[in-house]
């Protein structure tokens, strides 16, 4: 897959191929890098592997410390290694997509992403983050990092609400002259743009994400007396508690969850006054200091996309697709749902089913359906997961799931809760997904947060139900792609726009007993490639195609 034979422009809601404009579908998959050294560890066997199991593309995790780790001194050598790896990936055929990527803003505030430099010189106190309470942090709490609980912590908000709005809501935040937001951006979009530059010949390229998963911190908060933050884990605290134990302050009866739905504890956070940072807020600030009357999306987000596109396109080539995301969790605001996007922007949302999550078990019959807010039961249970997949691609404009996939619970519970997800996907012909994810050296957990999301381990498919049947390219306008009772069924409609009647589906490496066709001819070809030939001559018809394993 090239460079430019991927578009939107024909079909908002799709993909389709340059030339032939045939539906493209891509299956993908995350591979990580986010704690130094900062390396894939991909060899042949492991390219080999993917592509045999029918994956075409790699969502390449790039944190920002990894580009800039001092400030204004670019790591080469790093963005060379990037590049070799990515020419590793196109010598097997895999298309690419680089991910800027972060979690909780830094490793300083608990996660990964930019530098520690961008926090110690807006005046953080870093060594002080545990003892003031600025974020819940992996390495040294007894419990998992949740990151939904460390967005509202002082560290994480703070640092993304200077990044998006400093000009805005702490305009006396300076950095040699420049805005705290002038400052982050800059430095960040030039470290992108750079790699961008390192890898403009690399033809399987097709794209950069703009930032994974981005927070507005407290932009648009209403009232730094309250939480705004409906997760019971960890820590409570509202902004206004949060800045004071910043400054330094000793807080006492603070409600601490030592998991979801748990009563919860009281504790005294900062006892000997340590200070993080006292030169951003201050206490005394109005309770509706971050509200906003407009929408904070647009006003935002919509700009940074925008500086974040003009920079890639410059360096790298005006034919790489722009991948943007809006704050997890939260539906895009209006206006980023009905804006005019430009033709190279692809809007790439992430879904991971929320009752997996929370309960760290799948559960066949509960789901919750983000359209009504109400869990499905029961039979219900799919068509949850199918309605919440259906708003966050066509309903708001998603082209790609940048990221799904399940936790590990045990073979059989893995296997069944991906193929659940799996068959929302295709059941509301999403045109492309990227699993989470291929764990370097297919160790058991990611290497990350103690999370255990490999779909490979020890050189083996081990969620066995991500590997699947499905088209990757349709040469019609899809019907129904469905993968169920161990039969795959593609129905399509030719139509006059597409120049081709070749269609292309993935078999899988699992003997099939039958293949049943409507008309036309079938070719199988390396790779485990079927291609379907419809008869050209009955127009704009119906064409259908089912394989039984």
């Amino acid at each position: 897959m090239l460079r430019g034979k991927i578009q939107r422009k024909l079909h908002p809601s799709e993909l389709t191929e340059t030339g032939t404009n045939r539906r493209v579908f891509i299956r993908g998959i995350n591979v990580p890098a986010k704690l130094p050294p900062f390396q894939y560890g991909l060899t042949d066997s492991d390219l080999n592997m993917l592509t045999s199991n029918g994956f075409t593309a790699i969502r390449l995790i790039v944190t920002w410390e990894s580009l800039e780790p001092e400030e204004g001194k670019y790591d080469t050598k790093h963005m060379a290694y990037i590049r070799d790896t990515v020419k590793q990936c196109a010598a097997y055929g895999l298309s690419v997509i680089v991910d800027p990527h972060q979690d909780v803003w830094s490793r300083c505030s608990g996660g990964d992403g930019a530098p520690e430099w961008t926090m110690t010189r807006l005046g953080f106190n870093v060594e002080n983050m545990k003892a003031c309470c600025g974020s819940y942090d992996a390495k040294h709490d007894e419990y998992q990092m949740l990151w939904a609980v460390n967005y509202h912590l002082f560290a994480c908000a703070t640092m993304f609400t200077l990044f998006f709005g400093s000009e805005r809501f702490a305009a006396h935040v300076t950095v040699d002259g420049k805005s705290a937001q002038q400052f982050l951006q800059g430095h960040f979009i030039g470290a992108f743009g750079l790699l961008a530059a390192t890898l403009k010949d690399c033809m399987n390229v097709i794209g950069f994400g703009t930032l994974n998963e981005p927070s507005l911190g407290w932009i648009g908060h209403e009232n730094i007396h309250s939480t705004g933050n409906a997760w019971s884990f960890g820590f409570k605290l509202t902004p206004h508690e949060c800045i004071r134990l910043a400054m330094g302050e000793t807080i006492k009866n603070v409600k601490f969850y030592e998991y979801p739905l748990s009563w919860p504890t009281y504790r005294t956070l900062n006892e000997h006054n340590a200070v993080l940072c006292s030169k951003i807020w201050q206490p005394e600030m109005k309770p509706n200091h971050f509200s906003l009357s407009e929408d904070a999306e647009s006003t935002f987000l919509i700009p940074f996309w925008e500086k974040m596109a003009q920079a890639i396109h410059t360096s790298g080539g005006s034919d790489l697709l722009i991948f943007t995301e809006t704050p997890p969790l939260e539906h895009p605001g209006q206006a980023v749902k009905t804006y005019k996007r430009p033709d190279y922007e692809v809007y790439a949302p992430h879904y991971y089913d929320p009752i997996t999550l929370a309960f760290g078990n799948y559960k066949w019959w509960l789901s919750m359906d983000f359209v009504t807010g109400l869990p499905g039961l029961l039979c219900c249970a799919q068509w949850a997961r199918h309605s919440t997949v259906n708003l966050i691609t066509h309903r708001q404009g998603g082209v790609v799931l940048g990221e799904t996939g399940t936790p590990w619970l045990g073979k059989q519970k893995s296997n069944d809760s991906l193929e659940a997800t799996l068959d929302a996907v295709e059941s509301n012909m999403v045109p492309a997904v990227f699993l989470w994810c291929f764990a370097p050296n297919h160790q058991k957990d990611d290497g990350w947060n103690r999370e255990n999301f490999s779909v490979f381990h020890e050189g083996k498919l081990r969620v066995e139900s991500a590997c699947r049947p499905y088209a990757t390219r349709v040469a019609g306008k899809p019907i129904r792609m469905t993968y169920e009772n161990n039969v795959f069924r593609l129905v399509f409609q030719s139509c006059s726009e597409i120049d081709s009647t070749e269609t292309s589906i993935y078999l899988t490496g699992k003997a099939h007993s039958r293949i049943k066709f409507s008309d036309g001819e079938i070719k199988r070809q390396e790779n485990n490639i079927l291609t379907y030939r419809h008869t050209p001559s009955l127009g704009n018809t119906t064409h259908w195609i089912f394989i039984e394993y």
